[in-house]
């Protein structure tokens, strides 16, 4: 099996983030957590609920491939004749094939050119692997997802760390967008996406697919930079990842879509624009490494209070609805 290549330590995962040399890349103590969540908050203050996103990592050591890059990778598939493309279309095929996905999506009136994209959020949440990555418009789901499975020593390697990262998304605009915006209506498949993986090694294109923004609004046109709510709402026109899948509306989630077989993310946030083959300008995005000791301090502070555990994240409906009757005394 293929290795993924990690960070080795803090030293070097902090020569690619834009705060790498701040006192918030490490976080070793309460005060310095409590004074990084005031200040975020601050933040989501001043650029609303969409503005910015979030990604939550049980360990800082990782760095940020997606599933599918995973499996390619470590599953050694190049070498085997098979083609990153070739696997993920299979996938795809397969699951287009399938009676109860097929009859949804019939039911929608998504014809077959605009199912890809959907498809593949579904795929995402249920445990299969996408050229997607999770991030989250809420500090505290990212929370949750970083405390998740995580185990510490004690000690301060870089594998006692978790990690939070950060895009403030006003900054991209007309760069980092939203798939119906980057799209322009126009109906994409993935495979159509091939071409920027063959590309030169500085291509960095990528977009993100949520439920979660009006249409035009990673734009930059100021009629839309007022979002219509004063919280997260559903709000757009063509259903990219909610459908038939309502774990992502708990998770306050947006899926990032890279179309590369072995960049990960950081990479295409760190290619200049002015780089040879470059596509946008993407700078650096911001991550927190939080100690492990702090897990406790977290779920005490941040999570328990807003009932962000499991059953929360991933319910099943069953379950809650056997839980509304108990307590409505219904038998």
């Amino acid at each position: 099996m293929v290795i993924i290549p990690t960070y080795s330590n803090l030293a070097e995962k902090r020569q690619k983030f834009c705060n790498g040399n701040d006192l918030s890349f490490i976080i070793n103590t309460e005060e310095e957590l409590s004074r990084l969540l005031q200040d975020i908050d601050d933040e989501q203050n001043t650029h609303g609920p969409v503005g910015i996103i979030y990604r939550g990592c049980n360990n800082a050591m990782y760095q940020q491939y997606n599933s599918a890059q995973r499996y390619w990778i470590e599953n050694d598939l190049r070498t085997r004749g098979i083609g990153y493309y070739d696997f993920l279309s299979k996938l795809l095929m397969t699951a287009k094939s399938m009676p109860v996905i097929n009859h949804v999506f019939n039911r929608y009136g998504y014809n077959k050119n605009i199912r890809d994209f959907p498809i593949f959020a579904l795929l995402q949440h249920y445990g299969a692997p996408t050229p997607c990555l999770d991030w989250t418009y809420t500090i505290s789901s990212a929370f949750y997802f970083a405390v998740s499975k995580s185990e510490c020593d004690g000690s301060d390697t870089i594998g006692n760390y978790m990690s939070i990262y950060r895009i403030n998304k006003t900054k991209h605009r007309n760069e980092f967008m939203n798939y119906v915006d980057w799209s322009r209506g126009r109906e994409l498949e993935f495979n159509s996406f091939q071409e920027w993986n063959n590309a030169s090694k500085n291509t960095n294109i990528c977009f993100y697919l949520s439920d979660f923004e009006p249409d035009r609004f990673s734009l930059d046109t100021p009629e839309n930079r007022v979002y219509p709510s004063g919280g997260l709402q559903i709000c757009n026109s063509i259903t990219q990842t909610s459908l038939f899948n309502q774990n992502i509306i708990l998770q306050d989630g947006l899926l990032v879509f890279n179309p590369h077989e072995d960049r990960c993310m950081e990479r295409l946030f760190g290619t200049s624009g002015f780089e040879e083959g470059a596509n946008i300008m993407l700078t650096p995005f911001y991550c927190y490494n939080i100690h492990k000791r702090l897990i406790n301090f977290i779920k005490k502070n941040l999570l328990d209070h807003l009932s962000m555990n499991d059953e929360f994240m991933f319910p099943q409906m069953s379950k809650v609805i056997q839980d509304v009757k108990r307590d409505a005394g219904v038998q």
